[in-house]
């Protein structure tokens, strides 16, 4: 018996700017004192509460950053008659 997985709605934003490396985009989830900005930090953090999810930022210096996190679908239950 195959296991379905559970829908979701994708949310991606993504630039073609300057892009970050890999170390610095680490940071950027990491709670740390010397952050100029919490920023991203807090909207993981409300991510990973409600939907038990987390940010991911794919990036490539000189390429841009893309920045996704997933939204579980709630099946609609249909009431009345």
């Amino acid at each position: 018996m195959r296991e379905e997985q559970p829908s979701v709605i994708r949310i991606a934003v993504e630039d073609n700017g300057c892009g970050m490396s890999r170390t610095k985009a680490e940071q950027l989830l990491k709670p740390e004192a010397n952050h100029k900005g919490v920023g991203l930090f807090n909207i993981n953090q409300r991510i990973k509460l409600i939907y038990g999810g987390s940010l991911r930022i794919d990036s490539e210096e000189s390429m841009g950053t893309k920045v996704t996190f997933d939204i579980p679908v709630e099946p609609t239950k249909i009431t009345g008659g």
